[in-house]
Parts: structure tokens; C-alpha cells; sequence
């Protein structure tokens, strides 16, 4: 989708086994560690996984707790951002 950025930001896992996790996906995006959980408490964290969609204004508009189910729903969770 043109417009889309995506990072991964490693909370409580150890960087070998998220980078073959990420590898077995497929997944190209970049990832990040959060040694010391300054991300996960600014952006409080309850439970990986978590998916924070931010606007092109840097605002946070939705925050889905556990995986996203499917391509339909990412879809349209991205149209309504992204319009």
C-alpha cells in the first residue's frame, strides 16, 4: 500500500529467535529492540502481539491487542486510515 510504513519492535523476545520467526514469515520491514521497555510503556503494552496503525499525522487511531486475523481485516483497517 503506498504510503505504508511498517516496524516491528521486539518486547520480551530474544533478537535470534524473532529474527527466524520474522525470516519463516517472510516479512521484509524493518525490526527494532526495546531493551529496556521504553516503547512498550510509552505505547502501553499489555500482551504481544500488538499492532499500533498510526496516520500519516503520527497519531495513533487504532491499537489491535493479539494478531491481526487476515488480509481482509488489515485491509480494512487500512482504508479507514489511510484515506
Amino acid at each position: 500500500m503506498d504510503g505504508l510504513t511498517i516496524l516491528g519492535v521486539l518486547f520480551k523476545d530474544e533478537p535470534s529467535a524473532a529474527a527466524a520467526f520474522v525470516a519463516s514469515e517472510g516479512a521484509t520491514w524493518p525490526t527494532i529492540t526495546d531493551p529496556d521497555g521504553a516503547a512498550a510503556t510509552a505505547y502501553r503494552v499489555v500482551a504481544p502481539p500488538q499492532t499500533y496503525f498510526v496516520d500519516r499525522a503520527g497519531v495513533v487511531r487504532q491499537r489491535q491487542i493479539g494478531e491481526v486475523r487476515d488480509r481482509a481485516e488489515l485491509e480494512r483497517i487500512l482504508a479507514s486510515i489511510l484515506k
